[in-house]
C-alpha cells in the first residue's frame, strides 16, 4: 500500500474507532473529515479509469490503487459494523453512502469497452457555462440578502472553508422542475431550498439533502406548481475545498417502499438509482410512510430498493444478492429501465420486499471459551460464491437475516484465530474452500440458530514502531508480503505502551514493511525506502513464522521526510498573501501531490513528501499564478493547468534530503474589471439587473471569466493579467449586449463580443464603470408624470394586462422620480407578446389607461375603468428597443369635481 493510502487508512480506522467525546457528540463533522479525502481518492480512481478507457491503456495500476482503495474502505466499514463497542452511526452513514461510487468504479474496470464509455462521476459543465465565485463572505454571497446568481444549466464553482456556506439566487422563466447538485466534486455538502430569502435559522426549507452521491449533495427546485425565485443554500461539512453547484433540468421517480408480508410501509429503506450503463447515479430516503421521491435529469434508469432485514430487490421484480451498491449483484432479467423526461413526473416505482430467511450463531475462542470479538462470517451459496458476510458483536454473536432460500455455506475468520469452515474444520487461509464445510440448508423463510464456531489462536507478529524524531508512534501502517512479493496484510500498528499484534498469517516466510505519516517507510530491519518499499523487499530481512513458536517482536525506527517551506508575497509592497493555495506538483506529471494554504503573514509548509522531484505552484484569486521560482501560470485554475513548466525548478526530494526552506515567490497583483448593469430607462431612472451573468472575453473572443450580479446590479471580476479584454451579458430577460452599448439582435441571445468597446488592462490596475444597459425583453418602461407641474408622481402604481384578453399579469410602482419598470410577472400571461398599462395614482389624480384614456370614476385596477380602449403594447422579439408607455396625469379637483351649483 503506498503511502497515502497507508494514511487514508490510518484516519479512518482511528476516527472510525476512536470513542466521541459527549461535547462533540452533536457535531458529527468533527467525526466524518477524514472521509473527505476518500471521497476526493474515489474521484481521482474514476478519472483515472476514464482515461486509461479513452487511452487503451493497460487497467493494472489502476486495478492496484483501487484494490488499496478498497481495503481501506472495509476496514473503516469493518470498525463501524453494527454492534461494534466505538461504532460511529454518522460516520458508518457517510461511508455507506461512498459504497456505491467506489462498486461503480470497479464494476466500469471488469467491463469490456463498448461504445460510449460511462460517466462515472458527474462531469462539470464545458467552460462556456461555466463561472467562478471568489472569497464567500458576508457581502458576497455568504447571507441570503447578498446571495449570487444563479440559472439553469450553468455550473458555478468556486472554493469553501470548513463549516462554511454559500447562497445562491435561482431564478428561471416559465414553470419548470430542476436539480440542484454538487456531484462534480467530492466536497461533503449540504443543500437547502428556501422559497424566500429566511428571516431565522429555524425556517424550514423547502427541500434539502445531504449525501446524494457520495459526500455530495443534491435538492430538487420546484417551479412546476409555484413559481417565483428560490434561495439555495450550500453548506461545506468537511474541510475546506473546491465546489461546483450545477442546475440542471429534471424530472422525478417516486412510488412507496413496504414490507411484502405485512405491508407495512418501510420507513428505514433505502432506494438508489442506476444509469442504464450501470453507474450509480443517486439515492434518496423514502419518509414514514414510506413514500420516497427522487429528482433525476433526463434519462433511463434502474431502481434498487433494500431495507434493514429484508432482501434487495431490483425494480420491477428481481433480487440482488450481497448489496445494492453494483447492479452485478442484481438479476436484471425481469428488470426494466425507468425513462424519465425533463418536467415529467413518473410515479408507481413501488417495492415491497421480502424478509427472506434468517441464520444466526456464535463464534467463540476455542481455548478461553470467550468471545472471538475481531471474527467474522462469511456466507457462501451452493456455487461456492459469497453471497454475505457480517461481523460479531461485542458477545461473540452474528445474525444474517434478510436471505434467499436454499443450501449455504459459512467461513468465520478473525485477525488473531486461524479461520473455520462450519462446523469445526479448521483451514488455512490459503485452501479454505466453502464447500468442504457442512451444508447449511435454509427455508424461504426458516430461521435458522446455533451455527456456530470455535476458533483457535492465530499466528501474529509483535511490532513496534519508533519515530526518529518524536518517539513511539502513536499510528503506523504495516506490510506484509509473501516470498513471492506478493501483499499479504496490511494494518495498522499502534503506539505504547505495548507493541501491536499484526496477524492472521499461515506459517511461512514473509518480508515487513512499516510506515507513518510524515516518515519514509521502513524495510525491516532498518532499511529505509523511497516511495514505497515493495522494490527491494528481497534486500529485507526474511521473518519466518512457525506453528508454536513465540510471536516474535520487530522494531522499525522511521525518520521525517523532508518538508518544503516559504512565504508567498505581493511583488510591490513585500506583504504576505494570506489564503493562497501552494500546490506540490510531481513532475511525472501524475497531478499534485499535496496541496496546503498561507497563513496570515503569507507563509506555509508542506510535509508527508514522499523522495521524487517536484513543482511547487503558488495560486492566488487576486494575483498572477506561478510555479518556483517565477514561471508563468494561467490564472483561474486548481492545479498544475496551464503552467510554464519548462521555466520552472523542480524541487528533489530524496531519502536523505534536509528540509527545504525560503521556497519563496512573489506575485504579481492581477487587475480587475467592475461596474454595474441596469435596464436601459429613461431619464435619471436606474432600474439593477440582479443574478445576471456578466462575461470578460480576451482580445480573440475566447472567454475568460464570468461573474454575476448582486441586488444593485453590481459585479466584479478579479485575477485578469494585463491585456485587452471584452466585456458582454445575454440573459432570457433582455436583448444581449456588448460593452460600449452594442445591442444584440435575440433577446438571451450572445452576439459577438469583439464588437463592443476594448478594456484595455494594465498591471494591477482596477477599472470601474464597466457598465452594462442591455434593453429589457418584455418589460415597460416609463415616467408617470403631473399635467400641472410636469413633475413625476412618486409611488404611483402601474398595472400590466394581457392585451389579447385583459387579463391581470403584474404591477409596480414608480420610483421617487415618478420612473417605473414593469413586467409579465404572472406566469398565465407569458405568453402574451402584447400588453396594456393602466396607473393607479390614487385619488388625488384622474388615472389612466394607456394612451391618455381618462378613468374619472376609478383606476382599472379596481375594475372602473374600462380597457377596450387602451393601445396595445406589443413586446418586439427581433429588434432591441425599449418599450416606452408614459402618463401625463391631471390633478382630481376634489372641490369642483361636479361643477357649480
Amino acid at each position: 500500500m503506498n503511502l497515502r493510502n497507508s494514511l487514508l487508512l490510518a484516519a479512518l480506522i482511528g476516527v472510525a474507532t476512536a470513542a466521541v467525546p459527549a461535547t462533540a457528540a452533536a457535531d458529527s463533522s468533527l467525526r466524518v473529515v477524514p472521509l473527505h479525502d476518500l471521497a476526493a481518492q474515489i474521484y481521482a480512481a474514476a478519472d483515472d479509469v476514464s482515461q486509461a478507457r479513452e487511452q487503451h491503456r493497460s487497467m493494472a495500476d489502476v486495478a492496484a490503487n483501487l484494490r488499496e482503495l478498497r481495503g481501506a474502505f472495509d476496514a473503516a466499514t469493518h470498525a463501524n459494523s453494527p454492534g461494534r463497542a466505538h461504532a460511529d452511526e454518522v460516520f458508518a452513514n457517510k461511508l455507506r453512502e461512498l459504497a456505491p461510487l467506489l462498486a461503480s468504479i470497479e464494476h466500469a474496470i471488469n467491463t469490456k469497452q463498448a461504445g460510449n464509455i460511462p460517466s462515472l462521476v458527474p462531469a462539470h459543465l464545458p467552460a462556456a457555462l461555466r463561472a467562478r465565485f471568489g472569497v464567500v463572505d458576508e457581502h458576497d454571497g455568504g447571507a441570503c440578502d447578498h446571495a449570487l446568481g444563479l440559472g439553469a444549466g450553468i455550473e458555478v464553482d468556486g472554493r469553501l472553508r470548513e463549516r462554511g456556506e454559500v447562497w445562491f439566487r435561482f431564478e428561471a422563466k416559465g414553470p419548470a422542475l430542476y436539480r440542484v447538485s454538487t456531484a462534480a466534486t467530492p466536497l461533503d455538502t449540504e443543500i437547502a431550498v428556501y422559497a424566500r430569502c429566511p428571516k431565522t435559522t429555524e425556517e424550514a426549507p423547502l427541500s434539502a439533502n445531504d449525501d446524494a452521491f457520495g459526500l455530495a449533495a443534491a435538492a430538487p427546485i420546484d417551479l412546476l406548481s409555484t413559481p417565483g425565485p428560490r434561495w439555495v443554500r450550500v453548506r461545506n461539512l468537511g474541510p475546506k475545498g473546491a465546489v461546483a453547484v450545477q442546475v440542471q433540468s429534471a424530472g422525478t421517480i417516486s412510488g412507496r417502499v413496504t414490507d411484502l408480508r405485512t405491508g407495512a410501509s418501510l420507513a428505514n429503506a433505502r432506494v438508489r438509482l442506476f444509469d442504464q450503463d450501470g453507474s450509480y447515479a443517486t439515492g434518496g430516503y423514502p419518509d414514514a410512510n414510506g413514500n420516497f421521491t427522487t429528482t433525476v435529469t433526463a434519462g433511463s434508469y434502474h431502481a434498487v430498493a433494500g431495507a434493514d432485514h429484508h432482501l434487495i430487490q431490483v425494480w420491477p421484480q428481481g433480487y440482488c444478492t450481497n448489496n445494492y451498491y453494483d447492479l452485478d449483484n442484481c438479476d436484471l432479467s425481469h428488470a426494466a429501465l425507468i425513462v424519465v423526461t425533463a418536467n415529467t413526473l413518473t410515479p408507481g416505482v413501488n417495492f415491497a420486499l421480502d424478509p427472506g430467511a434468517r441464520i444466526s450463531g456464535r463464534i467463540r475462542d476455542h481455548l478461553t471459551g470467550l468471545a472471538a470479538t475481531d471474527a467474522h462470517v462469511t456466507l457462501y451459496d451452493n456455487a461456492g460464491q459469497p453471497s454475505d458476510s457480517a461481523s460479531v458483536d461485542d458477545a461473540g454473536r452474528y445474525d444474517f437475516q434478510a436471505l434467499l432460500g436454499g443450501v449455504h455455506y459459512a467461513l468465520a475468520t478473525s485477525p488473531t484465530h486461524m479461520p473455520q469452515l462450519y462446523a469445526n474444520m479448521n483451514c488455512m487461509l490459503a485452501n479454505c474452500s466453502a464447500l468442504a464445510g457442512t451444508p447449511i440448508p435454509v427455508g424461504s423463510d426458516a430461521v435458522v440458530q446455533n451455527v456456530d464456531f470455535d476458533l483457535k489462536p492465530y499466528l501474529y507478529l509483535n511490532v513496534a514502531v519508533h519515530l526518529v524524531d518524536d518517539g513511539d508512534a502513536n499510528y503506523s501502517t504495516v506490510n506484509v508480503y509473501n516470498t513471492a512479493g506478493a501483499l499479504v496484510l496490511s494494518q495498522a500498528a499502534y503506539g505504547p505502551p505495548t507493541p501491536s499484534a499484526i496477524g492472521p498469517f499461515d506459517p511461512g516466510t514473509y518480508r515487513v514493511t512499516a510506515s507513518s505519516s510524515g516518515h519514509l517507510p521502513q524495510l525491516y530491519n532498518q532499511i529505509d525506502c523511497a516511495a514505497d518499499c515493495v522494490s527491494n523487499l528481497a534486500s529485507g530481512t526474511p521473518v519466518t513464522l512457525a506453528n508454536g513458536s513465540p510471536a516474535p517482536t520487530l522494531a522499525f525506527n522511521l525518520k521525517p521526510t523532508p518538508t518544503v517551506s516559504g512565504k508567498i508575497t505581493d511583488s510591490v509592497s513585500g506583504a504576505g498573501l494570506f489564503d493562497a493555495s501552494v500546490l506540490l506538483v510531481s513532475t511525472s506529471g501524475s497531478g499534485y501531490a499535496i496541496r496546503t494554504s498561507t497563513a496570515p503573514d503569507g507563509t506555509y509548509l508542506l510535509s508527508r513528501i514522499n523522495p521524487g522531484s517536484y513543482y511547487v505552484i503558488a495560486r492566488s484569486d487576486d494575483h498572477h499564478d506561478e510555479a518556483y521560482p517565477n514561471a508563468s501560470c494561467l490564472d483561474f485554475a486548481y492545479d498544475s493547468t496551464g503552467c510554464s513548466l519548462a521555466q520552472a525548478q523542480p524541487l528533489v526530494i530524496s531519502l536523505s534530503a534536509a528540509n527545504l526552506t525560503h521556497i519563496d515567490m512573489a506575485l504579481s497583483r492581477n487587475s480587475s474589471i467592475a461596474g454595474k448593469m441596469h435596464y436601459r430607462a429613461l431619464g435619471t431612472a436606474y432600474f439593477p439587473i440582479q443574478s445576471a451573468s456578466v462575461l470578460v472575453y480576451d482580445s480573440q473572443g475566447h472567454f475568460v471569466a464570468s461573474s454575476f450580479t448582486d441586488e444593485n446590479g453590481g459585479y466584479l471580476i478579479k485575477d485578469l493579467v494585463p491585456g485587452t479584454y471584452y466585456a458582454a451579458t445575454s440573459d432570457y430577460r433582455y436583448f444581449g449586449q456588448a460593452y460600449g452599448g452594442v445591442n444584440c439582435p435575440v433577446p438571451n441571445q450572445a452576439c459577438d463580443p469583439t464588437g463592443g468597446m476594448p478594456i484595455v488592462l494594465g498591471s494591477a490596475q482596477d477599472i470601474v464603470g464597466i457598465d452594462l444597459d442591455p434593453i429589457a425583453n418584455s418589460l415597460i418602461v416609463g415616467r408617470v408624470t403631473n399635467a400641472t407641474t410636469g413633475q413625476g408622481i412618486a409611488g404611483a402604481a402601474l398595472d400590466i394586462w394581457d392585451g389579447s384578453n385583459n387579463e391581470y399579469c403584474s404591477s409596480t410602482a414608480a420610483d421617487a422620480n415618478g420612473y417605473y419598470l414593469a413586467g409579465n410577472a404572472n406566469y398565465s400571461c407569458n405568453q402574451s407578446v402584447a400588453f396594456k398599462v393602466s396607473s393607479d395614482a390614487g385619488s388625488s389624480f384622474i388615472n389612466q389607461v394607456f394612451s391618455g384614456v381618462n378613468c374619472p370614476t376609478g383606476p382599472a385596477y379596481l375594475g372602473l375603468c374600462s380597457l377596450a380602449n387602451a393601445t396595445r403594447i406589443t413586446v418586439p422579439t427581433t429588434q432591441p428597443q425599449p418599450i416606452v408607455a408614459n402618463f401625463v396625469l391631471h390633478p382630481n379637483d376634489v372641490v369642483f369635481a361636479n361643477g357649480f351649483d
